[in-house]
């Protein structure tokens, strides 16, 4: 028996709302370091910013990044953190926007 609007929810295939942009995955790979998942996932963000700073394919164009934690999200939005290995990542995040301006 559906529970409050539980009734109207229904399945569909993909995202209408956004167009076919021929999403594909451009780098994958394994954590190294023994920290703090919230660091781990900065820290891949970081890289990956890095990585498509140095390549010329990449340039004059807009790049999409998604980062499913939240905590991250907030730290690099405010560019603060009190944890001392997010706010080194935060630090390294702001010389690389700070280089390309």
């Amino acid at each position: 028996m559906p529970i409050g609007s539980d009734d109207t929810f229904m399945s569909r295939e993909g995202f209408p709302e956004v167009p076919d942009w021929s999403w594909k995955v451009d780098r994958f790979g394994m954590f190294r370091f023994k920290e703090h998942i919230t660091a781990k996932e900065a820290r891949a963000a970081v890289n990956d910013l890095e990585y498509s700073l140095r390549d010329p394919n990449k340039h004059h164009k807009r790049l999409l990044r998604l980062v499913d934690n939240f905590g991250v999200s907030l730290a690099f939005t405010k560019m603060r953190a009190s944890f001392l290995g997010l706010l080194t990542l935060i630090r390294r995040l702001g010389a690389l926007r700070l280089a390309t301006v």
